[in-house]
């Protein structure tokens, strides 16, 4: 019952359903002695109290409260690639100091390093950071949520004081993997991680070399769940200039006077049509410096990594 009134007319029926209980089987034990006359009585209101608890279902329940901080995941690219300069030096550049800038970890060492950018999450969430390349590591160290107070209470001994809340990122971060397995990695770090408490993954990483599976399954997976991802890119956006010879097609034996024919096949990445000028070297035994033996003046293709076939007679 939901009401006062609910509760009295209640109790009233099962008070009324228990005299007349009462009443029926004390009339009808009459010619028994008093003891049985008792005992049916009492088995009777047993019955009937039996079942009105079963009905009722009269239990204690109690509550208990737990809370769980909410968690943000940081993913750090530590391939290969990150070893590469964060931004492209200028052309012009002669100096080694400004061709020599800072690398692209070295950026994401300074950014959770020196920018607030940990502490802040650390005022809402519990932060976990993992490392990817071509397999996932982690978590490397955590950041535990900020309490309100936390700014404000002082460390009870100097030893406490002392405990350093910093990882040593140039130790923990180490771009040394072949491959940056970007949309298989995501996907089984939100298997690991996931639950109602993770907010999101933050993912730094220059998004070279990727393999694996596509990070449109990643994509619709952290969807799904409800998890924000914020890409946290690093590098320059235009692909750095590079020329390379792959491959030398030479003979193997030549007659003495006979013409022959050495083709290079050349490669470049980021110099769509520009001209560049190739030379054929010959240097004879006992010769500290090569001579010149021919100049090609050759136009890139204006796609990337088109091998070009260059021939010298």
């Amino acid at each position: 019952p939901a009401s006062g009134w609910g509760w009295l007319l209640l109790l009233a029926g099962l008070g009324l359903v228990l005299l007349l209980s009462f009443r029926t089987i004390w009339k009808d034990s009459v010619q028994l002695s008093l003891f049985w006359r008792c005992w049916l009585v009492a088995l009777r209101l047993g019955v009937l109290f039996a079942l009105i608890a079963i009905v009722f279902n009269p239990h204690e329940r109690t509550q208990k409260m737990s809370f769980r901080p909410s968690r943000v995941a940081v993913l750090v690219d530590t391939s290969l690639s990150m070893r590469h300069p964060n931004q492209l030096a200028a052309t012009n550049a002669s100096s080694p100091a400004s061709r020599n800038g800072a690398s692209r970890m070295e950026a994401v060492e300074k950014l959770l390093a020196d920018s607030p950018l940990i502490k802040d999450l650390q005022k809402n969430h519990q932060v976990s950071i993992y490392s990817f390349d071509k397999t996932l590591v982690g978590p490397l160290h955590v950041f535990q949520k900020q309490n309100a107070t936390a700014d404000t209470a002082k460390p009870t001994s100097e030893e406490q004081a002392r405990i350093p809340d910093q990882p040593d990122w140039n130790t923990l971060l180490q771009p040394q993997g072949l491959e940056t397995r970007l949309g298989e990695l995501l996907g089984q770090l939100m298997r690991e991680i996931n639950g109602s408490t993770l907010s999101g993954i933050i993912i730094a990483t220059d998004g070279a070399s990727n393999a694996g599976t596509d990070l449109l399954s990643a994509n619709e997976a952290a969807k799904d769940s409800k998890v924000r991802l914020i890409p946290l890119g690093v590098g320059s956006p235009v692909p750095p200039a590079n020329i390379q010879i792959s491959k030398i097609i030479a003979p193997t034996d030549v007659q003495f006077g006979d013409g022959f024919e050495i083709t290079a096949i050349v490669q470049a990445v980021g110099m769509p049509g520009k001209n560049i000028t190739i030379e054929l070297l010959r240097k004879a035994p006992g010769e500290a410096d090569p001579t010149v033996v021919e100049t090609r003046d050759v136009l890139l293709p204006t796609e990337d990594s088109l091998p070009l076939d260059i021939k010298f007679e």
